[in-house]
Formats: structure tokens, C-alpha cells, sequence
């Protein structure tokens, strides 16, 4: 008789840069954040197991150019090894700009997706009139000028549970389009004047978005939407209207992918 596999369950917490990867999801013939770490966990299971079929799930399939401070990733490994050393072996092996921040044994039921009770994704954005080098693809700059207050106002309209689907990238398979915003606040920072760079960094702004799931590339039409109406593009009234009717209109511009961080995912 065939020796028994056992299995170990491990949950990852992620921090990436997205700027030169593909995405979250592995993909055929691209470079994606998924794609490094299976790489990296074959490299480990090279002298131990060169047969398992490395497999993992994320808690959300970030586009390409977004990046992640805790993007949670569950893998099973064929054999058992402390928390530490997988996180010292893996950022060996993975991209400087992809780090294992942690690790913690989980039930095999555990589900990245499924178990999730909530997300928060930040948007960061400058708008001064030249562009920073330092900031490139970390931040992204547009070139207008906007009222704060109208802004907050249009973020606003987002609260509560609604119908996204003017909200959503076409084609998108999904049971339905209903989610629910928890918040969604908007920070300023003034220039980082205690940084090396000081006199590089320009003042920022930082949108904040709590939510009970979001579909695909929501947050960034949220955003193109947000800041349409804080340059008096489309009126607030827009905004209310297309969540209460929804006609698949998109009332702005998808915003560009580099100003968007998946923050956190919230479990029980």
C-alpha cells in the first residue's frame, strides 16, 4: 500500500508591487504575483516532494499594475516546516518586490475568499503639476485641480449597500451585483518634509474604502466616478442616480491602476 499523504495548510500574508506584474492570478506566459510564489514553493519542494502540484488561493485577484500591503494567500505543502522558516525560505527565493510579511498554520476548511467578512482597498493620488520620479507607479498623479468637500460629498453617495453594476469591468461573471460599503473617507497628507526625499514628495491624498466585497476593477470606476464629480464633471445627483438605477453607464474613467492597494481582508 501507497504511504498516506498528509497535508500541512499554511496562511501567507502578502505585501507586493504590483507595477511589473500581470496581476494576482497566474496566467500563461505572464509574470504574476501568484506565478513567483509557486515558483518560489517548488524550489522548496524540490528536494522533499518534486512530484506535488503546488497549489494556492488567494483572498483576491488584484488587476494588473495594483499592488497589496496584506494580500492573504492559503497553500498546502506535503510536509510540515515552521512558520518562520517557510517565511525565510520563500523571501529568499520570490521577487525583492513580493515579501512573505507572515505566516500561521490554518484549518484545511479555511478559505482566503469565502471566509472573509470585509476588504479595504486605498487609493493614492498626488496632483501637482509636475511629476515625481520617486512616486512613479507607487502613487497615481492627476493632472487637475478639485474641490475636497464635493469630493467627500460623492464619496459619500457610495455608503450602504447598492447595486454596483454601472461599477463593474464588462463582461465579469458574478452571482449578483449588490454589495455593501462599510466607509469610505478621504485623507490628506502634507508633503513628507522628514523624508530623504523631502523636497521630491509632493502633499497626497489617500481614499479609503471598507467594504463587504467588491467586484472587479470597482473601486478604480468608484474613484474615476469620485473625482468626476469633485471637478463638477458629472453632478452628485449622477452618482445617486446610477446606484439607484442601474443602466451600466459609467459615469468616469476607470482610475489608473497604480494608485490602488489592497489594505486589508478582514476575518472573524
Amino acid at each position: 500500500m501507497g504511504q498516506v499523504l498528509v497535508l500541512n495548510f499554511y496562511k501567507l500574508t502578502l505585501e507586493y508591487d504590483g507595477r511589473f506584474y500581470h496581476g494576482f492570478q497566474i496566467q500563461k506566459n505572464l509574470s504574476t504575483i501568484q506565478g513567483e510564489l509557486h515558483l518560489a514553493l517548488e524550489k522548496i519542494l524540490l528536494s522533499k516532494r518534486p512530484d506535488f502540484k503546488v497549489k494556492s488561493i488567494g483572498s483576491g485577484r488584484t488587476d494588473a499594475g495594483v499592488h497589496a500591503k496584506n494580500q492573504i494567500v492559503k497553500i498546502d505543502l506535503p510536509f510540515e516546516i515552521p512558520t518562520e522558516a517557510l517565511i525565510k525560505g520563500l523571501n529568499a527565493l520570490l521577487p525583492l518586490d513580493i515579501r512573505v510579511k507572515g505566516c500561521e498554520t490554518c484549518p484545511e476548511d479555511f478559505h482566503p475568499i469565502y471566509h472573509a467578512q470585509s476588504k479595504i482597498y486605498e487609493y493614492y493620488f498626488y496632483n501637482q503639476k509636475r511629476d515625481c520620479a520617486f512616486l512613479h507607479g507607487k502613487m497615481t498623479k492627476f493632472n487637475f485641480d478639485f474641490d475636497e468637500e464635493r469630493l467627500q460629498l460623492a464619496m459619500n453617495q457610495f455608503i450602504g449597500k447598492h447595486d454596483f453594476a454601472n461599477y463593474q469591468c464588462v463582461g465579469t461573471e458574478v452571482e449578483h451585483t449588490v454589495r455593501e460599503i462599510y466607509s469610505f473617507e478621504l485623507k490628506k497628507f502634507p508633503s513628507l518634509e522628514d523624508h530623504v526625499f523631502y523636497s521630491e514628495y509632493p502633499a497626497y491624498y489617500c481614499m479609503s474604502i471598507h467594504g463587504n466585497g467588491f467586484l472587479k476593477q470597482m473601486v478604480r470606476l468608484i474613484v474615476g466616478a469620485s473625482l468626476n464629480a469633485a471637478r463638477s464633471k458629472i453632478k452628485i445627483d449622477d452618482i445617486k442616480e446610477s446606484l439607484n438605477n442601474p443602466q451600466v453607464k459609467k459615469l468616469g474613467p476607470t482610475a489608473p491602476p497604480e494608485g490602488l492597494y489592497l489594505s486589508r481582508v478582514i476575518y472573524p
